[in-house]
């Protein structure tokens, strides 16, 4: 349970980060750390929730970008494409 709430203090430090740059490679860096973040996230919400039947509930993140984040396929969340390091932000 430890795991999932530093994912979330995790995204929350990553987006300060990322408004605080305007450096491409650095916004790239952060923007995939955040996907994997996220994907990390979701990855262990469903697990807890298929062994455990429980419902983790966000200490770190909005009620909204948590289930924006949980409902979204792993790799597609909050409009990035992509794959293996090579994600960017859609539009």
């Amino acid at each position: 349970m430890m795991v999932v709430f530093f994912i979330g203090a995790g995204l929350s430090a990553i987006a300060t980060r990322l408004a605080q740059t305007q450096r491409a490679d650095i916004q790239q860096v952060y923007n995939n750390l955040e996907q994997g973040s996220r994907n990390h996230l979701n990855a262990f919400v469903r697990t807890l929730e298929t062994q455990t039947g429980e419902e983790y509930s966000p200490q770190y993140l909005s009620a909204d970008e948590y289930a924006e984040i949980v409902s979204s396929p792993t790799g597609q969340s909050r409009g990035y494409r992509g794959g293996q390091g090579g994600s960017v932000r859609a539009g």
